[in-house]
């Protein structure tokens, strides 16, 4: 497992902005940082920032997110910003956000209903609210365990309750069998990575992203949103 992480953010229907922010990309680090210091605009803990989502992106790429303010120095090591001196990247679409970046192993991003998400950019780019990782976290704080029921629900949401004549069509025109396909990626480590090995014309049948819903508790996954390809795609903030 690598930890290389970046942060992204929604500028409008049409850009996004993003770029590095860091080895030790799990959320215990990144995201517990962002909890802490930049999970709204507006915090009564930092009353001299008027859009804590603005400055923290105005600081451009960094190899630490830290406390704001500490780019002007006085705070511990670990609680500093070590910024990197170049600026976020923008793009026309959240496709982008992971393309330009090699090796990336966690995504953050901050999406216009002014909500952070978890992504983890596997074969699917797998959407998650923030909420609902951090209520999954275990007993060392790691998301690794929750990312791997994840991907299994995924995979037997896919295979076994997605309702799609199109997709039903191309399973039997090669000869596959959904329930063989469940057993076999299921009892994987990386289940989405096996279906993607191994049934390539089955998972080019998607979109690349995939969006988890929490339910009311967000302590559960309420249900997943899974999209035809198409030729152009639909930015995930539009999708229900």
């Amino acid at each position: 497992m690598g930890d290389l992480s970046i942060i992204a953010r929604r500028l409008s229907d049409k850009y996004v902005q993003y770029g590095f922010s860091g080895s030790g990309g799990y959320f215990k680090n990144v995201g517990f940082r962002i909890c802490n210091w930049y999970y709204k605009r507006k915090s009564e803990d930092f009353p001299d920032y008027d859009d804590l989502i603005e400055y923290l992106f105005s600081l451009g790429e960094t190899n630490l997110i830290g406390i704001p303010g500490s780019e002007k120095g006085g705070q511990k090591f670990d609680y500093s910003h070590w910024l990197l001196g170049t600026p976020y990247r923008v793009g026309k679409t959240e496709r982008s956000i992971f393309s330009q970046i090699a090796f990336i192993d966690y995504g953050y991003f901050f999406d216009s209903d002014e909500k952070w998400y978890y992504v983890n950019p596997g074969p699917f780019r797998i959407k998650i609210p923030f909420e609902l990782v951090d209520n999954n976290l275990d007993d060392k704080n790691l998301e690794f365990d929750f990312l791997r029921e994840v991907k299994r629900q995924l995979m037997t949401y896919i295979l076994k309750d997605y309702k799609n004549e199109k997709f039903e069509k191309l399973i039997k025109e090669n000869n596959f069998d959904k329930g063989e396909i469940l057993k076999t990626v299921v009892e994987k480590d990386s289940p989405v990575y096996c279906f993607f090995e191994n049934y390539r014309s089955l998972f080019e049948f998607f979109d690349d992203w995939i969006v988890v819903k929490a339910d009311e508790s967000q302590k559960k996954i309420d249900r997943f949103i899974v999209r035809e390809k198409t030729d152009v795609h639909t930015e995930t903030i539009f999708w229900e």
